[in-house]
């Protein structure tokens, strides 16, 4: 179909056309969040008299790019449908869209919007074993992919891996020195595994460098004998030209050697040599063996020249390019090996990056695809509409997985680019100006290439979005000038700027500032005269001329009244746009001495906020009583305020630092010790029957961290702990030591969370954020400050191809440096491959144009922009060409020449900040960090675990809501536990450190799911363990559930002995030998699932749909028919299925809803107590 890019055409179709696929290109400010919001609006409402109906809320998916923007948009859907509901009665819609936009609205969280990441994950997480991987997969962390890197190193060179990557192992030693070498493996193999479709075109590294580079070695060695010799032949006027005579000194031996000797001697000395200048006349010697390597050439001053002999740079490449390459083929030989080690160890261990869960999908969906495309239809049945935004910035992996599910069934196939959208599934907004994660895998020349895709189809259509209601006219203006000469057309590296109409732009009120601007900058390194004009100063003296100052107001617009009104810049008005990550913290530091509010855009730096610390050692105190570090940090902290000498003191009575050392006569005589270790103990007794956030919540409620930290602290904390929730509602997390961990990792910014809330007091700061963080973001004024250098090495080029090759790949990559980037050293590096470096950075040219087009439309009435000047030394000065230089025609002049100081204005009074009791009280209107069961839902959720079984008395007993009204919500996992065991699982009197203790000591949901770990193993390994082997896998379980405790190995230890000699009785007549029934059956163990059930009534009649979601213990496949089992360690084995019929049935579905099965369920009953 043709384009439309009449802007309000464009409108109206994305309003009305719900069954056409559309394509929608959008510019800066032109509204792509409304548009998605349209769209959705006009999916639920559907259209009877075009025929058009309205879409199921469930099966509407929209993908953003962050989380962040799926927080908006589901922010604004909410509020556009309660607006909807709530017009009035004269304006509102029919009944029937009302009855559609009240059921959007009841079922909002129904409706998937997030990441493509998260979408991965849900759809693998449902369908584990068509992706193959384990149904417990989740997220490995940095540290145990670099960990399992290490040891993957490791086993290859002591030959596990057998002969082949041994060698491989052993070259790279060769050639990498051993303080890189991890680094080196880390940073290359992390790239590799992110380009898993890719060939890497790269030489294998030389298997005999002795005969391979015989003549090169021969080379050096005839030079550096000679200069070791002869030393006041070598010219050394500045340090690279002593280095190859330095190194030829640390090389003797390997002159007289060969090169094998030394393999990285021998590279090292070939680089350096590059630099070296050999006196007048050229040594026979060295004429004879590399006279064509050197060039004459005359240096000195004056009139009188000397002559001397350089290295030829195009010999010398030619010459010895074989060993320069040696020690790059070596490494991607090597990183490659480890690669594919780790990927299948990840698989099979369910260790997945963030790549895995695409990677995977990816290939389930296109072997599916190639066969009969049932697994896609299903997940078409629950999955039907896709809103995709941000597209410019997705990678190919992803947009294929988008295509194959929106493929209609007469085009699915294995190849995405012949998949056509059925009608109406696929919506996609993107604006390929703002395509700046090339680093990541965005691809604008996918992006143009999908984009023809949707013109040249029958059921598609493309629309441009040129209008901007973000930036005022004079700055549209401003836009329309430059960014038409700088992106003129379509290339192979960019797309056109489509002009923004300026017809219909209203004027700013009267007296009120706007435009472009620029201001002179100066680097203070390099100039010292010009120190206090250094950008990061000339920011502060920016901000502190425009806020508050009379006569420099902004336009603002009020919706009540539809008029414009001038009003002073705030702080908050202002974005600060740094080039790079590193400088937000300078300016943030630079700002703050000059006491302007600040806050940063981006990553959370969490290791600031003290609070968060302090409730992390909490956390862990109470996660392991045990844990003396734990409490000696709560003890001494700003919870406890116990001194260190007191704390000694109590040592040298005989106390020791555990929470079962509570009744310990010691403490009596330091009450506040025991005060604290009293409310400690409190806490850990609750935290054996709430949920982990609950906990973390309580502990915030209990120690009141409003009394003892700033409200900065409170916003950290309170973002932690959504974060904390939202991990525990995606079964990230499962127990406190989980979530302790998650506090812990946060606390010490091993994590990369971004700010993605915000509590309601919104406090008067600047934003500071670095360039690859603003999009979606927006300020009335914007600074483009920290001008850099943008000559950056291109670090790959990824070549696609139109389809597959017969090795099923879809690109070659090319590599040509890579960096560590905690380190900035380089990892590997190589010269080839030049014609693939120039394509690479032609791309990245076209990515700069775009970067300063997504810097500079950010603004909405005044943009300042840096400029960089050098000075002379007599005083003159000349602009250098770094970041922002060809934005200085768009400015109208300098800023400091036309917004002056004024110097009657107050000067800046202190930094703003909220007032920690109203952030307390904010949070809790607004229901932060609070646990997933408190909140009000538009839907319930259900495990299976909670649907009650059928106790005698419980017709008789009504029910009475206000009893136990401020007691936990909380159920144990066995209703049928005896009064005792329940009191035992509740508050358990007997530390595990004691005797006497038994299993009727540990609390009865972790000695089930330390039963429930064990018998996964079993089942899975399908073969009889050594006593060595399960020893090892029973005290791995104790230790991640328990602690070290002899009598809970021993019982589970007896478990694993009686399965594996007949089994459990069991009083259902089911075989007993479940292991036996098991061994060539197919098994499928914790299988998670989730549907919805909406046969349920509330007491008072009213429906309410349910959300049941759960894990199922085991399902396995004999003789052609399907079976459940659910363990049980009740204390009672008998009429256990009658008891458990409801939950039974809950599973019952579940597997019919995930595999289209029906099945027979039973207990297994497992007597542990």
């Amino acid at each position: 179909m043709a384009v439309m890019n009449d802007d309000s055409l464009a409108r109206e179709n994305i309003r009305n056309n719900i069954n056409e696929n559309i394509f929608v290109e959008a510019g800066a400010g032109s509204g792509k969040t409304t548009s998605l919001v349209d769209r959705m609006m006009a999916m639920v409402r559907g259209d009877e008299a075009s025929g058009q109906e309205g879409r199921d809320i469930s099966r509407i998916c929209a993908i953003t790019y962050t989380k962040a923007a799926a927080n908006e948009f589901y922010g604004r859907f909410r509020k556009r449908l309660s607006e909807e509901l709530n017009k009035p009665a004269d304006k509102r819609a029919p009944e029937q869209v009302l009855e559609r936009y009240r059921n959007a609205l009841e079922n909002i969280d129904l409706c998937f919007m997030g990441t493509i990441d998260s979408f991965c994950q849900t759809l693998l997480r449902e369908h584990p074993d068509m992706a193959k991987i384990p149904a417990s997969a989740d997220m490995i962390t940095a540290e145990e992919k670099t960990g399992m890197y290490k040891n993957i190193f490791v086993d290859m060179l002591n030959g596990k891996y057998g002969a082949d990557a041994q060698n491989k192992a052993k070259r790279f030693c060769e050639y990498v020195p051993v303080y890189k070498q991890m680094s080196v493996i880390k940073t290359v193999t992390d790239e590799l595994d992110n380009h898993r479709d890719a060939r890497f075109c790269c030489k294998n590294a030389s298997a005999d460098p002795d005969n391979d580079l015989a003549d090169e070695f021969k080379i050096i060695s005839t030079i550096g004998s000679y200069v070791n010799a002869h030393p006041e032949s070598v010219l050394t006027s500045n340090a690279k030209n002593r280095q190859f005579p330095e190194r030829a000194q640390k090389c003797r031996s390997l002159m007289s050697g060969k090169a094998s000797d030394d393999l990285l001697g021998f590279c090292e000395l070939t680089k350096d040599l590059k630099y070296i200048n050999i006196a007048d006349p050229l040594p026979p010697q060295i004429a004879a063996a590399a006279g064509d390597l050197f060039t004459e050439e005359l240096y000195g001053r004056g009139k009188v020249k000397k002559k001397r002999y350089i290295i030829d740079t195009d010999t010398y490449r030619t010459v010895f390019n074989e060993v320069l390459e040696q020690p790059f083929r070596a490494t991607m030989d090597l990183c490659a090996e480890v690669l594919k080690e780790a990927v299948r160890i990840r698989r099979t261990q369910g260790r997945l990056t963030f790549y895995d869960w695409l990677y995977h999908l990816r290939n389930m969906l296109r072997d599916d695809a190639a066969k009969d495309g049932r697994l896609i239809s299903y997940i078409r049945e629950k999955h039907s509409y896709y809103l995709v935004d941000e597209f410019q910035d997705t990678d190919p992996i992803q947009a294929e997985i988008i295509f194959y599910l929106t493929a209609s069934e007469e085009t699915l196939c294995s190849d995405w680019r012949k998949c056509v959208p059925r009608e109406g599934s696929l919506f996609i907004v993107g604006d390929p100006k703002q395509s700046i994660y090339r680093f990541k895998g965005a691809d604008i020349e996918q992006f143009i290439r999908i984009r023809k895709m949707f013109e040249n189809s029958a059921v598609s259509s493309v629309m441009e979005l040129t209008k901007n209601f973000r930036s005022n006219k004079e700055l549209c203006t401003a836009f329309n000038k430059k960014f038409s000469d700088m992106m003129p057309k379509d290339t192979d590296n960019n797309a056109a700027y489509r002009a923004i109409p300026l017809d219909d732009k209203p004027d700013d009120a009267a007296g009120t500032v706007g435009g472009v601007y620029y201001y002179k900058s100066y680097n203070d390194k390099h100039d010292t005269k010009r120190a206090t004009q250094c950008d990061r100063m000339q920011t502060a003296e920016i901000i502190k001329r425009l806020v508050g100052d009379e006569r420099f107001k902004i336009s603002r617009y009020d919706k009540n009244t539809d008029t414009c009104y001038a009003d002073t810049i705030k702080f908050s008005d202002i974005m600060v746009i740094v080039f790079s990550k590193n400088d937000v913290g300078i300016y943030m530091n630079e700002l703050t001495d000059k006491n302007i509010p600040v806050m940063a855009e981006g990553k959370i730096f969490f290791s600031k906020c003290e609070m968060l610390k302090a409730v992390k050692d909490v956390a862990e105190c109470v996660a392991d009583p045990k844990n003396s570090a734990a409490l000696y940090n709560v003890l001494t902290g700003p919870f406890g305020g116990i001194s260190e000498n007191e704390l000694a003191s109590l040592r040298a009575e005989g106390a020791s630092l555990s929470l079962f050392e509570r009744k310990n006569k010691c403490l009596d005589a330091h009450p506040a010790v025991k005060k604290t270790v009293l409310t400690l103990y409190g806490l850990y007794q609750d935290s054996l029957k709430l949920s982990p956030t609950a906990v973390i919540e309580l502990i915030c409620d209990k120690l009141e961290p409003e009394k003892y930290f700033s409200s900065n602290d409170l916003e950290y904390y309170y973002f932690a702990l959504e974060l904390v929730r939202k991990a525990e509602s995606s079964g990230e997390i499962t127990d406190l030591p989980a979530a302790a961990k998650m506090l812990n990792d946060l606390a010490n910014d091993k994590s990369s969370e971004e700010r993605c809330m915000a509590l309601q007091q919104e406090l008067d700061r600047v934003r500071v954020a670095n360039l690859h963080k603003v999009k979606g973001l927006e300020a009335p004024v914007v600074i483009l400050a920290s001008p850099k250098s943008t000559e950056f090495p291109p670090s790959y080029y990824i070549k696609r191809f139109e389809a597959a090759d017969s090795q099923g790949y879809n690109e070659n990559m090319y590599v040509f440096e890579l960096t560590d980037k905690d380190t900035n050293m380089t990892a590997a590096k190589s010269s080839e491959n030049r014609g693939e470096a120039r394509l690479e950075q032609h791309q990245s040219d076209g990515e700069d144009l775009r970067k300063l087009y997504v810097a500079a439309t950010r603004a909405e009435k005044l943009l300042i922009i840096s400029q960089a000047y050098v000075s002379g030394d007599g005083g003159e000065e000349r602009q250098d060409t770094l970041y922002w230089s060809e934005l200085r025609e768009m400015c109208s002049g300098d800023f400091f020449d036309v917004f002056t100081a004024d110097p009657d204005k107050a000067p800046i009074s202190g930094r703003a900040e909220a007032d920690a009791e109203e952030l307390v009280a904010d949070a809790e209107l607004t229901d932060f960090g609070k646990d997933a069961g408190s909140r009000q839902k538009t839907y319930t959720v259900k495990l299976p675990s909670d649907i009650k079984v059928s106790k005698k008395g419980d017709a008789e007993k009504p029910a009475d809501p206000q009893e136990n009204a401020d007691e936990p919500e909380y159920e144990p996992e066995d209703p049928e536990l005896s009064a005792e065991e329940t009191q035992a699982s509740e508050a358990p009197e007997v530390s595990p450190d004691d005797e006497e203790a038994t299993v009727a000591d540990v609390p009865a949901n972790i000695m089930g799911t330390m039963v429930h770990r064990l018998m996964e193993k079993l089942v899975t390994a399908k073969q009889s363990y050594t006593d060595e082997s399960i020893n090892s896998v029973i005290a791995e379980i104790t230790a991640d559930h328990w602690h070290e405790d002899d009598t809970v190995f021993a019982a589970l230890k007896k478990v694993y002995t009686t399965m594996t000699t007949g089994g459990y009785p069991q009083s259902n007549k089911r075989d007993s030998d479940l292991l036996a029934v098991l061994a060539d059956a197919e098994c499928h163990c914790e299988l998670p699932f989730c549907f919805t059930d909406d046969d349920n009534e509330t007491e008072s009649g009213e429906k309410v749909r349910k959300v049941v979601n759960g894990v199922i213990d085991l399902a396995y496949c004999k003789d052609g028919s399907w079976y459940i089992v659910d363990y049980k360690t009740n204390k009672v084995g008998t009429g256990l299925d009658e008891h458990y019929a409801d939950q039974l049935a809950a599973y019952k579905k579940a597997l019919k809803t995930l595999l289209g099965v029906d099945a027979q369920a039973y207990i297994y009953h497992i007597a542990v107590r």
